[in-house]
């Protein structure tokens, strides 16, 4: 059995390392993103305007995955990770209804993808539009069978290294010959590894990258050349601006929140590259990721001009009524 060093420094037990901080943070920015989610599926539902409405049907799938993504990892899973290991322990209320953690990341690490396939589906909504492009998808038998296969590949490709069945002492004597201080956690059974080969996990992460990022890169950057470069002067200048207004705006939509996970995941590189642990770091991780779905959330209120314009209607002061202004100028002309 394995028990904490009680040598370990002040810094392993400081509130930023200590798994108070993700389950405190996540659980709060659970509190506000849900009423703001739910708001941004109004908007979605009610407040799409005619000339979105090609997309609205796209726009709410995406929707339906990041609110279950933020769900899911702040609520189920919240995972804090023992990088360089590829380890971590599932502090969420998932683990208390008895969960199994390794279902829990799988469940996470697929609707990542499929919220890849989402985003796909949207750019190739926006690139099947354009009448005068050529390589514009129209069966919809093709279309169909594009992303059955996306999906497909969403829900099964991270499924073979959950085959393996991992030593978890041997993993943790490994890890504690080279960083002796981790947190409690690491000590209990709310500890979980998906394999003792973390290159295993990276290459089938990477066949679902090498798949779905050409496809959304393929149709959004085909579309933006038809538009800006390839105009269609039979098209309206109002119609084209429209399309490269909603397109910029898409790809806003995607690629701030898409900017938050870079760290994650850049830092996890040179975790491992490295051979470095820092478990504030690690939390830091927790954090970041667990705001992907509040920022992609603010994203769609605030970049997309209709949901905008009816969130600050909110703010504005309302126009004085017009029978209280008549009714005292009535009795100012009595007196």
């Amino acid at each position: 059995m394995f028990t904490r060093n009680p040598k370990c420094s002040s810094n392993s037990e400081s509130f930023f390392a200590s798994s108070q901080y993700p389950i405190i943070f996540t659980h709060t920015v659970t509190i506000i993103s849900i009423p703001v989610g739910i708001y941004a599926l109004y908007c979605l539902i009610y407040v799409t305007p005619n000339n979105m409405k090609s997309a609205k049907n796209h726009l709410l799938n995406i929707h339906f995955w990041t609110m279950g993504f933020d769900l899911i990892f702040n609520v189920l899973i919240v995972p804090i990770g023992f990088f360089p290991s590829a380890s971590m322990a599932t502090l969420g209320f998932g683990y208390e209804i008895g969960i199994p953690p390794r279902f829990n990341l799988y469940l996470i690490q697929s609707i990542v993808c499929v919220i890849g396939v989402t985003i796909v589906g949207l750019f190739e909504n926006r690139f099947s539009l354009i009448h005068t492009n050529p390589y514009r998808i129209e069966r919809k038998c093709i279309r169909y069978s594009i992303f059955i296969l996306n999906y497909t590949l969403g829900f099964t490709a991270n499924i073979p290294p959950y085959f393996q069945s991992p030593n978890l002492d041997s993993i943790r004597l490994d890890f504690l010959r080279s960083f002796p201080c981790p947190p409690k956690e690491f000590f209990s059974d709310k500890f979980t590894v998906i394999t003792d080969d973390p290159g295993y996990v990276t290459i089938f992460m990477c066949i679902q990258c090498i798949i779905i990022i050409p496809q959304a890169l393929f149709f959004s950057l085909y579309t933006a050349y038809i538009l800006v470069l390839k105009p269609n002067h039979s098209v309206s200048a109002a119609t084209r601006k429209m399309q490269i207004t909603f397109l910029i705006a898409f790809v806003l939509q995607f690629t701030i929140p898409a900017l938050l996970l870079c760290f994650p995941v850049f830092y996890v590189w040179f975790s491992v590259w490295a051979n470095y642990y820092n478990m504030e770091y690690n939390n830091h991780l927790v954090i970041l990721i667990g705001l992907h779905g509040f920022l992609s959330t603010l994203c769609v209120i605030l970049i997309h001009k209709p949901y905008r314009i009816h969130l600050f209607s909110f703010f504005k002061p309302r126009p004085k009524s017009t029978l209280q202004v008549s009714g005292i100028n009535s009795i100012r002309n009595l007196i």
